[in-house]
């Protein structure tokens, strides 16, 4: 009797760690369909695609505070560069990350595209949380589609910089 147990105990061991792997696959790889299928038909008619940094902080006026925005860099994406990020977007499908992590840390990187009609969409990318944020969605962002996105924004001259660098431009921006 105790082996029947035992032998059962280990299938369904095997069948929940089954499914969990099951689940996690799916989810990575559901977030990554979501980046790109709301992203590849529109770089593929874009009229224009801008990758940014940006660093929201809160100007504290006389009267209310005030959420902002710095961009410190900014890129207007020629049709070749557009075409490098539309592949990175389009590459393999990721098992990495599976889960949004708490992290209260904001996007710090942004792709925004306008497309031919004018309708402007925006991507934003925190590479420190590992998430994406698309149409007030955040989803997590699988470590292949992150490690192709950050070579790109490096690659186009808006590398993604350390925690400390971030913390340091939202103080001086509130200084200024």
């Amino acid at each position: 009797m105790n082996k029947f147990l035992s032998v059962c105990g280990c299938l369904a061991l095997f069948a929940i760690l089954g499914l969990l792997a099951w689940f996690l696959t799916y989810h990575a790889t559901h977030a990554h369909g979501l980046a790109a299928e709301a992203l590849l038909p529109a770089l593929a008619s874009a009229r224009s695609v801008t990758i940014s940094e940006h660093v929201p902080y809160e100007d504290f006026g006389a009267e209310s505070v005030v959420d902002k925005e710095l961009v410190p860099l900014s890129v207007s994406l020629t049709p070749s560069q557009i075409t490098e990020l539309t592949r990175a977007i389009a590459g393999h499908l990721d098992y990495g990350r599976s889960t949004v992590p708490l992290c209260y840390q904001p996007p710090f990187h942004r792709i925004e595209i306008v497309s031919a009609d004018g309708t402007t969409r925006h991507l934003d990318v925190s590479f420190f949380c590992g998430i994406f944020t698309y149409e007030n969605r955040r989803h997590p962002l699988p470590v292949l589609l992150s490690s192709r996105l950050a070579n790109c924004f490096t690659h186009f001259g808006v590398p993604p910089r350390s925690d400390e660098a971030y913390v340091t431009l939202q103080q001086e921006a509130m200084h200024h």
